[in-house]
């Protein structure tokens, strides 16, 4: 490089600025602050008309003394040009997969290039030796041109990244106006319009946010983001990972019912998952949650089961399971239950006949519970009763019915409320009965 003489028309005592006695006399910033500068002022190229990479940094003009800028110019000069040196050959990405190429109105190798994964597919970008994303269902993502300082940016749903140690000035993944720093590690990053999560896996990456806050993860450490409180939290990830029903069932044994179901609720959000598999998944562990005595969650999972795929493969069963985990959570009288049971005789009038035969006798105990005197109490029970006079449950219809004539209300009043523990209406006459015994 042959630096230009001064101009013919300058004073004899002008003095070059970059003559290197002056130079000596700056305050110059240390190498890692003039590499990270450059960084940020890289990616704000390579990302215009996106989100700023950190929302708190000052623009790169601004930073320094006009000396020291000039001295940074250089520095970004250097980079560039040694990226580009005759005989270097630049990093080239590889995709493989259901990875589609998004068409850009520029097609140069020095822009970024939006790739997308369609729903139920995955797919694969890497740098051979140096770094491998893995995009799942329904991704969306954009990579910065190929370099040792490489940028990802998330638009939505799941990555798994690994990048081999020593091999990357720097990697990069940016969600909205959160950054994950990586050198050598194995790492997850899933987006959704509710929250964040990052896991490690191995070796150790770092979260920075708009509001100046960093986390440092080592391997099997998570956080979750959340863009509505915009706070973090931290926890633990199992020993090695593994499908998502191994994943809640480590979470329910080993940090409880509650974070089970906040990992479940999050897991319903990801586009990772299709519909039915979240379905299947939500019923299994509302069935594990109530052989651990957890009522209400199991009747909660179990709606919520039959929201997600109200119509179609196995839709009526799990409505079905739903109401018989409303029977021993809230009671056949409780109005979520009478709704839920509503719900089924409307959208599956050809179902099960033994289905359509507990709903009935559901029904009909919610309606005597509910009864203000003793002829509207027998007048439900008498009716199924006639409906279905073979079935197993009219024994113990016709002990109700019996007990409903006696002077004493002790018998019935135990029997009643032991099949239905919940508490009776204040106004039928069932609680008028019962409240003194």
């Amino acid at each position: 490089m042959t630096s230009s003489s001064p101009s013919q028309g300058a004073p004899p005592n002008a003095r070059d600025p970059m003559d290197p006695k002056r130079l000596a006399d700056w305050e110059l910033p240390d190498e890692d602050h003039v590499l990270e500068r450059v960084r940020f002022h890289l990616h704000d190229q390579y990302f215009s008309g996106e989100e700023a990479f950190s929302t708190s940094r000052a623009p790169f003009w601004m930073s320094w003394q006009w000396g020291a800028g000039l001295a940074a110019a250089a520095v970004c000069a250097v980079v560039v040009w040694m990226g580009t040196m005759p005989g270097t050959a630049p990093l080239k990405m590889e995709y493989k997969g259901a990875i589609q190429k998004l068409a850009s109105a520029k097609s140069s190798p020095q822009q970024p290039t939006k790739l997308s994964v369609s729903s139920q597919e995955k797919g694969e970008v890497s740098v051979p030796n140096k770094w491998q994303v893995v995009a799942q269902s329904d991704t969306s993502l954009t990579f910065s041109p190929a370099s040792s300082q490489q940028h990802v940016k998330l638009h939505k749903g799941y990555i798994g990244v690994h990048v081999v140690p020593k091999q990357m000035k720097s990697f990069v993944v940016q969600v909205k106006n959160v950054n994950v720093v990586v050198k050598g590690t194995r790492f997850s990053v899933e987006r959704t319009p509710q929250w964040l999560r990052v896991e490690v896996w191995r070796g150790r990456v770092e979260v920075q946010t708009a509001q100046d806050s960093r986390y440092s993860l080592p391997k099997g450490k998570g956080l979750r983001w959340s863009w509505k409180s915009m706070r973090a939290v931290e926890y633990d990830l199992p020993p090695k990972k593994s499908s998502l029903g191994s994943r809640w069932r480590w979470v329910a044994r080993n940090q409880g019912v509650q974070s089970m179901v906040a990992y479940l609720d999050d897991m319903v959000e990801s586009r990772r998952f299709s519909k039915l598999d979240k379905a299947e998944h939500l019923m299994d562990a509302a069935n594990w949650a109530r052989r651990k005595g957890a009522l209400r969650t199991a009747l909660n999972l179990k709606w919520r089961a039959y929201q997600l795929v109200p119509r179609g493969e196995g839709s009526d069963l799990r409505l079905f399971q739903a109401i018989s985990s409303c029977q021993e959570a809230l009671a056949a009288h409780a109005p979520r239950c009478a709704s839920m049971m509503s719900t089924f005789q409307k959208a599956y009038p050809s179902a099960s006949a033994d289905w359509l035969t507990s709903i009935h006798f559901w029904q009909a105990r919610a309606n005597a519970s509910q009864a203000k005197s003793v002829k509207s109490f027998r007048r439900h029970l008498l009716d199924f009763v006639r409906r279905y006079p073979k079935d197993g449950r009219v024994m113990k219809v016709r002990r109700w019915l019996s007990l409903s004539r006696q002077r004493s209300s002790v018998l019935l009043c135990r029997e009643y409320r032991l099949s239905n523990p919940s508490s009776l209406p204040n106004d039928s006459w069932l609680f008028q009965r019962c409240k003194s015994k």
